[in-house]
């Protein structure tokens, strides 16, 4: 188990950590929790639930998130555009973008934080194999 350094006085939760999350082109994530981390419970709401993962690649730096970042995300399935969320994409693959859901075109638009990457287009052939996971909570630097 990690702790962050913080107050004495702080609280910890221990959160769960799972598989990397790709911020590129998409990685295999497993079901299992790896490992837990805890969190001082100053920094998250004591009536939502959250799960965590490291970034993996660069896809995102440009909303501050880098490879080897620890993401938080609330655990929810309900995102407004322009939301930063982890996102299943096909069988146990994960992947954090920017969420659009574009009602004219009838598609949901995963759109990458770096114009090295093209966005992934969800549309009525692949929403089968999406689902929404969780929204961007929050980011620990490695850089810290």
């Amino acid at each position: 188990t990690r702790a962050l350094s913080s107050a004495a006085s702080d609280v910890y939760k221990r959160q769960p950590l799972y598989s990397d999350v790709c911020c590129g082109d998409g990685i295999f994530v497993e079901d299992n929790i790896e490992e837990y981390i805890s969190l001082p419970e100053s920094l998250l709401s004591s009536r939502k639930d959250y799960f965590c993962q490291y970034a993996d690649g660069d896809s995102m730096i440009d909303e501050n998130i880098q490879s080897g970042d620890l993401i938080i995300f609330e655990k929810t399935q309900q995102l407004n555009n322009g939301d930063v969320g982890c996102f299943g994409i096909e069988d146990n693959i994960a992947t954090c973008k920017k969420y659009f859901n574009d009602s004219k075109q009838h598609c949901i638009i995963l759109q990458p934080a770096n114009d090295k990457y093209s966005p992934i287009i969800i549309n009525e052939y692949n929403y089968h194999e999406f689902k929404i996971i969780g929204k961007l909570t929050l980011v620990i630097s490695k850089r810290n």
